[in-house]
């Protein structure tokens, strides 16, 4: 049965392995620029070893075994051969383009600059390694395919680390590696990726599925095996030709159904799948009706991709049918064209060859259309300042979920799930974003907020006098969007937003290090960090923090690694209700009446600032807070009201927080998230949930009684791990 993986070789791979991988084998030329690579990445690499004590030449060697048998194009072949060499051998760029050529140092090059990848664990690092990666797929996307090889056979030998490193490696492939090889229509290496991941992040599971599927495998065989016979006949006595294959859902595809849905192994029935690969889309809807007429299809369970492609170019036709012993059978029919870029995605474009030259299979005349998406990540990549919120942007932008749109021509659009007919607007072009004044979905006007749903029909209406206001950041889902609008306000309100960050910056400043920290020390500290925020000079960081594209807490963090508050004498006494024990030490302040803000409920741990109220004593507020941000912004003596305080002993203090969850809704939901939390011994004082049918959406709010910011961030950590989870947001309540 093809299982669909990538086969391993047996031992080290000799140059006449890799070259005889490649169909049709290369010319001369090119066998010789392989030839040569394959003994100048030996003999760079011939003292090396690698965790497992094999020669560390065997990587580079199977990473190019595996090249050869995704793209036939021996530059790319040749590049991952030398693409450790820069980095762990001492050879430069210029080195190899002597040696190589500039194709090949180029890439060597591009590999080189992305490798540091998941060995990073500070977000920034990863930020700026993923921005590397994502920049240097935009210039040449075959630097991509050898790190997505890299990865692979890195993958297939994890076990000789340590456990620790094993699974950071495992999850950052999860997070990154499998959904990126997804989005460039790679579904033999998305699906290979996620079976080694699943091994090392969820092993008892991994093991426990592995020999389920064992247990029922030959019956299996005997399904497909039937299955295929009856199917053959009948398209021979059709005179329709036909490739036959059966195949099993991966393992990882497999966990991810029972958990998302709550099933048992032995609730799930579809496991076993059925291609069939034709000559012509003709043929491909008559052996769909074949299908039908042989076996009952299930209602529901029929897709078209043929008709409406995905994006990243796949199309097949989808059915699920009751078929031989009364199993759940999907059936997949495409055409060989369609077959060759679904297995391969992008690589296809290398893999077939007229004359030398590399050339693409037909269907992939849409190239720039399938990349579309990449373009403009990167054009969005130019924009994007705060570490976090492009971790969380991109996840949301290129790796999440997806809803499929129409424009009023046909045309077939992508969107992030949760995205709005204004993030619609900007995914088209940013100018349709920038004068958008109004929407017509399904021939009825609506506002630029509605949420899109699948199979909408969007009309997006201009002016050329609409433009952008505050108020449209609110409702903006995508990290696009909202940068594009941020963008366009910081342009037409420079000074002020440059005002207000230089405001907003020194407050802070003020509220963590005290009054004696200058503007001038301040721009001596974080000036030399301004290319890890994106921005070129002092006056643009202070614009950033201005329009709330930079958050002032990464430069208050910054500036920590610095700077130290001078010792200062305190007087710890602070007053909570009817309790003893200093909870909020103020400073100079003895006797100070001290409470918690209802706006924003700070937890220890939080950055605070306690502000003079009239009559109250002192609220003890976030340092981020909103609600004293517009404080800020209407008093005039606001500078004079405010009080350096820190936590005291905050031991015994619980707050009450209510976490509103977005799942997708499914059987056992509830029950999870519910033990999850009390897993973590923190106490449910209420509950409430709702479901939305239609969209198969679950909200569930919680209210927790939370001790400090630790306990809540192990909570929400916990919870993102959840199947079906989609987002976590906090709340505020009364301190209990």
């Amino acid at each position: 049965m093809d299982r669909l993986i990538l086969p391993e070789p047996q031992g080290l791979p000799t140059v006449e392995d890799i070259l005889g991988r490649m169909d049709p084998r290369p010319n001369d030329e090119a066998g010789a620029l392989i030839r040569k690579a394959y003994e100048r990445a030996r003999e760079d690499h011939e003292k090396q070893l690698r965790k497992s004590g094999e020669p560390y030449f065997a990587h580079p060697a199977r990473v190019a075994w595996l090249l050869a048998g995704l793209v036939n194009e021996p530059v790319t072949v040749a590049a991952g051969l030398l693409h450790d060499t820069i980095e762990d051998c001492g050879e430069t760029y210029e080195s190899l383009k002597a040696q190589f050529g500039e194709e090949v140092a180029t890439l060597v090059d591009g590999v080189t600059k992305i490798s540091t990848l998941t060995v990073q664990t500070d977000q920034e690092h990863q930020v700026v390694n993923l921005r590397k990666m994502i920049l240097a797929m935009a210039r040449d996307v075959r630097v991509v395919l050898i790190k997505l090889c890299d990865r692979l056979h890195n993958m297939q030998t994890l076990e000789h680390l340590p456990l620790a490193r094993r699974r950071a490696i495992a999850q950052a492939t999860m997070d990154i590696y499998a959904p990126l090889a997804n989005r460039l229509g790679m579904i033999r290496m998305r699906t290979h990726l996620e079976d080694l991941a699943m091994r090392h992040l969820h092993p008892a599971a991994f093991a426990n599925l592995k020999k389920k599927m064992e247990v029922r495998s030959k019956r299996d065989q005997e399904i497909v095996d039937t299955t295929r016979q009856m199917l053959s006949e009948e398209l021979k006595a059709r005179g329709i030709p036909a490739i036959i294959q059966g195949r099993r859902k991966n393992l990882y595809s497999l966990f991810r159904k029972m958990q998302r849905q709550g099933l048992s192994f032995d609730e799930v029935h579809d496991i076993i799948a059925i291609r069939v690969i034709t000559d012509s889309i003709t043929e491909c809807y008559d052996i769909l009706g074949i299908v039908h007429s042989l076996w009952k299809p299930i209602s529901g369970r029929f897709k078209d991709y043929i008709a409406t492609p995905k994006e990243n170019g796949y199309q097949s036709i989808h059915t699920s049918i009751i078929g031989v012993q009364n199993e759940v059978v999907e059936i997949q029919i495409r055409t060989r064209e369609m077959h060759h870029v679904a297995e391969e995605g992008i690589a296809a474009h290398w893999k077939y060859k007229e004359g030398g030259a590399a050339a693409p299979v037909k269907g992939w005349q849409n190239d720039e259309k399938r990349l579309q998406w990449l373009r403009q990540l990167v054009d969005w990549l130019q924009e994007v300042r705060d570490p976090s919120e492009f971790m969380t942007d991109l996840k949301t932008d290129v790796f999440e979920t997806s809803v499929f749109v129409y424009t009023p021509k046909g045309d077939i659009i992508e969107v992030p799930r949760g995205a709005t007919a204004l993030d619609l607007a900007f995914r088209i072009h940013s100018q349709l974003g920038l004068q958008c004044a109004g929407v017509r979905i399904n021939n009825r006007m609506m506002s630029i907020r509605t949420e899109l749903k699948t199979g909408d029909i969007v009309e997006i209406i201009t002016n050329k006098n609409a433009h952008p206001t505050p108020d449209w950041l609110q409702f903006a889902q995508t990290g696009r969007a909202r940068n594009k609008i941020r963008h366009w306000l910081k342009e037409s309100q420079h000074e002020e937003f440059l005002e207000r960050g230089r405001h907003l910056l020194m407050e802070g400043v003020r509220a963590r290090f005290g009054n004696n920290v200058g503007e001038d020390q301040v721009e001596e500290i974080l000036k030399p960090t301004l290319r890890s925020f994106n921005v070129p000079t002092w006056e643009d960081l202070l614009v950033e923090l201005g329009c709330g594209t930079l958050r002032g807490g990464s430069l208050l963090g910054r500036l920590g690694q610095v700077l130290h508050p001078p010792e200062q004498k305190r007087i710890p006494r602070a007053i909570r209700r009817g309790r003893a024990g200093a909870i909020v030490l103020v400073d100079g302040m003895d006797g100070a009446v001290t409470r918690m803000a209802r706006c924003c409920s700070p937890l220890p741990g939080d950055d605070i600032i306690g502000f003079i109220t009239q009559g109250r004593g002192i609220s003890i507020h976030k340092a981020d807070c909103v609600s004293l941000a517009r404080i800020r912004e209407r008093s005039t003596d606001f500078n004079n009201r405010v009080v350096p305080v820190e936590w005291g002993d905050a031991s015994n203090l619980m707050q009450k927080v209510t976490l509103r969850i977005v799942c997708q809704d499914r059987k056992g939901l509830l029950s999870d998230v519910s033990a999850a939390i009390t897993q973590l011994a923190v106490n449910i004082v209420g509950a409430h949930t709702s479901s939305n049918l239609r969209e198969g959406r679950a909200i569930l709010k919680f209210i927790l009684l939370i001790k400090d910011t630790e306990e809540l961030n192990t909570v929400l950590n916990r919870l993102a791990t959840i199947p079906g989870v989609l987002s976590l947001s906090r709340t505020v309540h009364e301190k209990a």
